[in-house]
């Protein structure tokens, strides 16, 4: 994983702002749910939320789907010769955020990685989850982060669930929804050969 880009490092100041702008979180809308499919990448979510971005930056494919508060799923797609297993993955992850966060803002964590745990239609899916307070000007609002890993035969994806600890209840059957859902498939090669078609 790289130091965080100029795309990476514009998302995180929109997703903090939003995640200090207190604006309140909405029952995810599971029965009315909306199914995204692009270019070897497929999941439902719920019917509220809306997926804001889907695009490649120096190789790898970001992808992000968010609901009208501050909950928001990030997918990241690597090349299988560049990814990491989940918990590698994992502290690159808060170590990047750490060391690009802007001053003005402040993440602290006790540094504790725990297992999490998602049992889906009788299937358990193992995962990580993450604790940390995001403050800024002296407000600090707890946060919680859970991470999930898929693989095909040519790249993993990983999904990073993050959203507000007293929000977790009302979003929580949305990250279901997408993590149960999702299936990656060629993702970096479909899109790659798009953008190449597009350049011609």
């Amino acid at each position: 994983m790289q130091c965080m880009s100029k795309f990476e490092y514009a998302l995180f100041i929109s997703i903090a702002l939003v995640f200090m702008s207190g604006c309140g979180e909405r029952r995810a809308e599971i029965k009315s749910s909306n199914n995204y499919s692009n270019n070897g990448v497929s999941f439902q979510y719920p019917g509220s939320w809306s997926v804001t971005g889907d695009l490649e930056d120096e190789g790898y494919r970001y992808i992000f789907v968010e609901s009208p508060g501050d909950a928001i799923s990030k997918i990241e797609i690597y090349p299988k010769g560049a990814s990491f297993s989940l918990l590698e993955f994992v502290k690159l992850d808060i170590e990047n955020l750490k060391s690009n966060m802007p001053k003005i803002f402040s993440l602290k964590g006790n540094g504790e990685i725990s297992e999490a745990i998602m049992s889906v239609e009788g299937k358990t899916i193992a995962g990580y989850k993450y604790m940390f307070n995001l403050s800024v000007l002296g407000v600090n609002v707890p946060h919680v982060s859970e991470f999930y890993m898929f693989q095909s035969d040519t790249e993993s994806a990983y999904i990073n669930n993050q959203v507000a600890v007293e929000d977790l209840d009302k979003v929580k059957s949305g990250f279901i929804q997408i993590v149960r859902s999702f299936e990656v498939k060629n993702a970096l090669t479909k899109l790659s050969n798009q953008l190449q078609s597009r350049n011609l």
